[in-house]
């Protein structure tokens, strides 16, 4: 069993880790919502999602310019 996991955190970075998580929340929370489990709307939930992945691709593109460093394409969802 160990063995197993050990396996399958050799080929995952972290960002790819913690992004696989945040996704699985999101998903569990959309779902939730959908059924009326927790008092928030599930078109709110997308709607800002979008605006913080939005909000982050953008920073990350500018501090990327701004000290002309390649932008890592992961860090930005997380």
């Amino acid at each position: 069993m160990i063995k197993t996991v050990d396996r399958l955190l050799d080929h995952l970075t972290m960002y790819r880790l913690v992004l696989y998580y945040l996704m699985t929340l999101l998903g569990a929370a959309l779902v939730l919502s959908a059924a009326g489990l927790v008092p928030h709307d599930p078109v709110e939930l997308a709607f800002t999602t979008g605006l913080v992945l939005a909000a982050g691709w953008i920073a990350n593109r500018v501090f990327a310019r701004i000290f002309e460093v390649p932008a890592n394409s992961e860090s930005v969802y997380i």
